[in-house]
């Protein structure tokens, strides 16, 4: 049987961590939380420092940026600060 990918969230193998009905079901500061609260990187594919800034992928489909489209802010300008998200506003 093949495995379907390791889930950085959940931490069980099944579905990747862009697939995770966890993540998903969030708002999108629910997830950068979630995602920080777990030291993921915003392109999803693994914990702590990552070489996807390095490498310039382009992740997002919406914005062509490092982050995983699952990510993707609306609300985001890269011209102001970040919007303060609120701690401990997860999605569980």
């Amino acid at each position: 049987a093949k495995k379907r990918g390791y889930c950085l969230v959940c931490e069980i193998h099944g579905h990747q961590t862009a697939e995770c009905f966890t993540l998903k079901k969030g708002s999108i500061n629910q997830r950068w939380n979630l995602i920080k609260m777990k030291n993921i990187c915003s392109c999803l594919k693994m914990r702590g420092k990552c070489d996807c800034r390095e490498k310039k992928e382009k992740n997002c489909s919406i914005c062509k940026k490092t982050h995983d489209t699952l990510m993707h802010d609306p609300e985001y300008r890269s011209e102001y600060r970040p919007r303060k998200r609120k701690a401990f506003d997860y999605p569980f």
